[in-house]
């Protein structure tokens, strides 16, 4: 994901996370270029990691380097409920140890 993500790109983050679960695959989300996101984009995330929790593939985990806006925000309010990486293959690694297997979705700008 890139840019500025809130209430009006809620509904098509939702869409591309349905699609990536309906896959089977463990699922990435890379936050390391967004510039903002509100709690509608929280709350999708959240659901998309119980969701996760409840499927045998398990495997979801964010991408939010130490330093980006998304870092801060993920520590402020989510703290730990969803793992989340300093990097893509850290992710990967964490959800697919056969990093083939891994879905990653980016949904569009």
């Amino acid at each position: 994901m890139r840019g500025d993500h809130d209430l009006s790109t809620a509904p098509e983050l939702v869409a591309e996370l349905e699609q990536a679960f309906d896959a089977g695959a463990p699922l990435v989300v890379d936050l390391a270029g967004v510039d903002f996101l509100d709690s509608a984009i929280l709350n999708a995330l959240l659901a998309a990691r119980e969701r996760a929790l409840a499927r045998p593939e398990g495997g979801f985990a964010l991408v939010a380097p130490p330093s980006s806006f998304a870092s801060r925000v993920l520590a402020l309010v989510v703290g730990t409920l969803i793992p989340t990486y300093a990097s893509r293959a850290a992710a990967l690694a964490s959800v697919a140890p056969e990093a083939e297997t891994a879905v990653t979705r980016r949904p569009p700008p």
